[in-house]
């Protein structure tokens, strides 16, 4: 689920003013361009070089509230109340007691009834609850995504954490696990190489697009028809990464043939990246598992390289319950 940045922050301001305290800052987790954030009251980037296009961490520094508490701070054992405010709200809700209602909230909490109002509207705006009713909630969304994530990475590390272990310990070379999530690349697991020319286990991960290295391009593989065109919309335009969408389909589309791709990270011709497909009991492509190994070592066995990179994914597939693509 997409979720506005802008809503996010307003979301935050009420949370803090519905729990009350003093004046504090709430850092932010956020994804998406910093556009979104910055130009806000009280917004600033929360170190020099830590906001990138994707990620980064955001102060929203509050002004004093009219009730007592601490807001989230930095310093101290106060610092932990307005994570533990939101969990107290988000444990009422069990499967025995999936829905409460405002009061019942504040009468379990021991908050006042305006507090809790301001703090679960906040949790609503950013789907965490959901109103099904005037003053009644259920868990949001979000956490039903949230949910299937653990539940996906979790079987998904399972099976590829033994197979990446010995991959790196027979081979030494720099592996990543990667999933796509809303445009760009999410690192599941990654292990660094021990060889003397090594590759830094950072050159995989968020700041890349999805066309700039083997493991989006497979992600990119892998999506529907329509979500690949939108995607295209995106990027298919004068001055963007695509020239020709003709000639991406074709290739993406040689791509998800052999579930395999090989090339360069971003314009890093001395590196070379050989992904693979991961796929689930079902056959659905899950997960990219990755080698980027420096070109010269690569150039001498290139397909020693591929065929223990792929073989790899094959055993993590095979651990999820995928029997092959003749299965």
């Amino acid at each position: 689920m997409d979720i506005d940045l802008a809503s996010v922050a307003d979301a935050v301001e009420k949370i803090a003013a519905g729990i009350g305290g003093q004046r504090g800052v709430v850092l932010v987790f956020h994804r998406g361009p910093p556009s979104a954030w910055l130009g806000r009251p009280g917004v600033k980037p929360a170190c020099k070089g830590a906001l990138s296009e994707r990620y980064g961490m955001i102060p929203r520094i509050f002004p004093a509230m009219p009730e007592t508490g601490t807001v989230t701070g930095h310093d101290g054992a106060h610092g932990m109340k307005t994570i533990r405010k939101i969990g107290d709200v988000l444990r009422l809700f069990s499967a025995t007691q999936p829905e409460h209602s405002l009061s019942d909230l504040a009468r379990a909490l021991g908050y006042s009834t305006s507090g809790t109002h301001d703090l679960v509207e906040g949790l609503t705006a950013i789907g965490m609850l959901r109103k099904i009713e005037r003053g009644r909630y259920r868990l949001g969304p979000l956490v039903a995504t949230l949910y299937r994530a653990l539940e996906d990475s979790s079987a998904l590390l399972e099976a590829a954490r033994p197979v990446m272990a010995k991959l790196a310990a027979d081979h030494g070379e720099t592996l990543h696990l990667t999933q796509h999530d809303h445009g760009g690349l999410l690192l599941v697991e990654a292990l660094e190489g021990d060889r003397p020319l090594r590759v830094a286990r950072t050159v995989i991960g968020p700041h890349l697009g999805l066309h700039q290295c083997p493991p989006g391009l497979l992600h990119l593989a892998a999506f529907s028809h329509a979500r690949l065109e939108a995607w295209l919309d995106r990027n298919a335009c004068p001055g963007g990464p695509v020239a020709s969408r003709s000639r991406f389909r074709s290739d993406l589309t040689g791509f998800a043939a052999e579930g395999f791709a090989l090339g360069p990270v971003g314009d890093d011709q001395d590196l070379t990246c050989l992904a693979a497909q991961v796929h689930d009991h079902a056959g659905r492509p899950v997960a990219v598992l990755s080698m980027t190994v420096p070109t010269s070592r690569h150039d001498r066995q290139p397909r020693a390289f591929r065929n223990v990179a792929a073989e790899a994914a094959r055993s993590i597939s095979a651990r999820l319950g995928y029997g092959g693509r003749d299965s």
